[in-house]
């Protein structure tokens, strides 16, 4: 992927995120991904419906959740997005956590995806 193509797919997947389509958020994965969640306990996820299933449960606990992207590295078919992830919950009022994922890109889609964050600054905890 040349450097314009990483910011162009990157921002693409963001704006999917944003608008919460989750089937179209999807199609920004392989069928055979794998993503993991480095500081949510390791937890791994494989398959494109997997990772749009987990997406669905973080909207439910996250309602008008947003991203933000800071920065976009890539180089190769590797990518390193920094970004925050901001809203204001129900219960516990305004939060913004800033998180970092490295994307492998396959074919123009997500085939790795290691995210990093941490999870005591989001307002509720993570989905299993």
């Amino acid at each position: 992927m040349a450097e314009n193509d990483h910011l162009a797919a990157v921002q693409h997947w963001i704006d999917l995120h944003n608008e919460g389509d989750l089937t179209a958020f999807g199609r920004c994965y392989t069928e055979d991904c794998e993503a993991a969640f480095m500081s949510a306990g390791s937890e791994s996820y494989h398959g494109r419906e997997a990772v749009r299933a987990w997406e669905a449960q973080l909207q439910k606990l996250l309602p008008g959740k947003a991203a933000r992207l800071l920065s976009v590295i890539g180089e190769g078919e590797r990518v390193s997005v920094q970004a925050v992830l901001h809203g204001t919950h129900p219960e516990t009022g305004p939060y913004e956590v800033h998180w970092c994922s490295i994307l492998t890109f396959t074919g123009g889609m997500i085939s790795h995806e290691h995210v990093y964050l941490d999870p005591s600054q989001l307002p509720v905890p993570l989905p299993a």
